[in-house]
């Protein structure tokens, strides 16, 4: 190993720039930021070749004086912050003055700028970082500012950006949240001299998202603004119809600020996730308004991620407003339990009605019996076209078959019940009511050395789900009482799920889901299984028990509960129309 020596200025130039400088779009991203804090109305970006050849941003800003010009390509420096408190209160898009030093150091840059009050511009020509001239010039008020050639002086790096077509779609994406972000100023986009983005000024953020994603989008969405502790969440989301294959449609602000959350991303993912499948992404454009003090932007040399002094409460209030707005507008199914139960007049053999296995776990122990028995129907709060269902029987010990005047309908019953189970299990935690079972022998875990930390410091969020434990050493936990909805099921394995679930979420850096988790895991873990015969008053119970809950739809990991097959679908497959 050789002597410590001090770098030379030209590699922490380069090392620099390797923390803000990660592709195109990371010039594109901090010379718009730039032009907003000049105050300009309108912006205008060229690229060539997807930003590698050239990157040029223009605006219509407040300029820059002649004299500060150099000096506003020296590391750290700003016009943004004066003092160490400042950064507690950051209210600009860019303040670290790292932004023009680190572009000059990996390309070839010009720059002509003008303030109002100056008969004169200037001009500047850079390459890597050092100045090649500098001398007055014709400009209008505003800067122009050229980046040509990214990396052309570390090759190594240059090889690892992705195609012209890539690069060009990452900063199409930038720009894009810059011009939602900010509906007030004019954005144009021209990549190898073809429009790509025109965005004249607007009023609103509902006439940005139509000049940029067109009507076709805007009319699947559905508009935010809540007022939620102590910040302002608005935007836009889709409706549970309109979710997309990717993330692309996901955009978060944080005081007009685009980041990239983990917070942010699992809220939406929880508020959605009785609603989209494995593959499936909700549209949400989100803006978070909130005291610059609540919330630290400097945490990333690009300004990408944020940490939030109330974390937990940021969390809930997005997921609670989400799940409002979509609890509005969710179809609810269109049948109810008719009065009187539909007796069939023949038994078809595939139609079981005869319970042969054991008790499923949430169903009552004593189920009234015999052909006059009579039901209430379930209370819904919104029911425009209130119909009937008759339960015709049971399919395949695994589907509950119905019919009312529109046709047939087939209830999974291991997603019924699930649904049902979580729903009780939700209510009876909010409650402090939960159900707890002595084990006659305590179970004992074996946990690694990670599980048994994070076990340490969670142990509180299984005792509130009705779990009594207590942790040893040598990484043993003692489990002396399980939660009653657990009884019938494996709950070892049950547990240990749990467990491997809560080291997941860590990894992951989503914790406060680990709550959820664990409602949906025993849920799907205590409900009635496929392949199990019920009886026609279990049947009869599932379903008014389904329809009494919130989202019948889906099951809490977001799979199709009910499957409804039209009158119209069967005469036409039977040739009758």
């Amino acid at each position: 190993m050789g002597r410590i020596a001090l770098l030379p200025d030209e590699i922490v130039n380069k090392i620099a720039a390797g923390e803000i400088i990660e592709r195109p779009v990371s010039i594109v991203k901090e010379l718009i930021e730039n032009s907003l804090d000049a105050g300009s109305t309108e912006i205008r970006i060229d690229i060539e070749k997807g930003g590698k050849q050239l990157i040029r941003v223009s605006d219509d800003g407040c300029g820059i004086a002649s004299e500060e010009a150099q000096l506003a390509f020296e590391r750290h420096a700003t016009s943004k912050i004066q003092s160490s408190e400042d950064l507690h209160e950051i209210a600009t898009m860019g303040f670290r003055g790292e932004a023009l030093a680190s572009i000059a150091a990996v390309s070839q840059v010009q720059i002509r700028t003008r303030r109002e009050e100056e008969a004169a511009g200037t001009s500047l020509y850079l390459v890597g970082g050092k100045v090649q001239n500098h001398q007055p010039a014709a400009a209008p008020r505003g800067t122009l500012f050229e980046s040509r050639n990214l990396f052309f002086n570390t090759p190594a790096r240059k090889k690892f950006l992705k195609s012209d077509g890539t690069e060009a779609s990452a900063i199409t994406h930038m720009v894009h949240a810059f011009a939602m972000a900010h509906p007030e100023i004019s954005f144009f986009l021209h990549h190898d001299q073809r429009e790509v983005l025109r965005c004249p000024r607007t009023a609103t953020l509902r006439e940005r998202i139509f000049q940029i994603f067109g009507a076709e989008l805007l009319d699947q969405l559905l508009e935010l603004n809540e007022s939620l502790y102590h910040f302002q969440l608005t935007g836009f989301i889709s409706n549970t119809g309109a979710l997309k294959s990717n993330k692309n449609y996901q955009y978060f602000f944080i005081n007009r600020r685009m980041v990239k959350d983990k917070v942010l991303a699992n809220s939406v993912y929880v508020a959605y996730r009785v609603y989209a499948q494995t593959g499936q992404y909700p549209v949400a454009f989100l803006f978070l308004e909130m005291p610059p003090s609540m919330v630290d932007v400097n945490v990333h040399p690009a300004k990408y991620e944020v940490r939030f002094l109330q974390q937990s409460l940021v969390q809930k209030g997005i997921i609670d407003a989400i799940q409002k707005a979509l609890n509005v507008v969710r179809p609810l199914p269109s049948f109810q339990l008719q009065q009187t139960p539909y007796i069939p007049r023949y038994s078809a053999p595939e139609l079981n009605l005869q319970n042969t296995g054991a008790q499923p776990a949430g169903f009552p122990e004593e189920m009234p019996a015999g052909p006059g028995l009579s039901m209430p129907a379930p209370a819904f709060r919104k029911m425009p076209e209130p119909g009937e269902y008759k339960i015709v029987g049971h399919y395949d010990n695994t589907y509950i078959v119905l019919s009312d005047e529109g046709g047939l309908i087939l209830v999974d019953q291991h997603v019924a019940h699930e649904r049902v189970l979580y729903e009780q299990l939700l209510q009876r935690q909010e409650r402090q009511e939960m159900r707890r079972q002595n084990l006659l022998i305590p179970l004992v875990l074996e946990l690694n050395p990670a599980q048994m930390m994070l076990m340490e410091d969670y142990a509180d969020r299984f005792q509130e789900l009705g779990f009594d434990l207590e942790i040893f050493g040598n990484g043993s936990v003692i489990i002396r009482e399980i939660p009653e909805l657990l009884v019938d099921a494996n709950y070892s394995a049950a547990i240990q799920r749990l467990v491997n679930d809560l080291e997941r979420l860590y990894r992951d850096g989503v914790l406060e889901s680990f709550a959820e988790e664990m409602r949906k895991s025993m849920s799907c873990q205590a409900a009635v299984k496929i392949n199990m015969p019920l009886t026609r008053e279990k049947m009869e119970w599932l379903i008014a028990e389904l329809l009494k809950t919130n989202t019948p739809q889906v099951c809490p990991h977001g799979r199709p509960i009910i499957l409804r097959i039209s009158h119209y679908e069967i005469e036409k497959n039977f040739k009758r129309i």
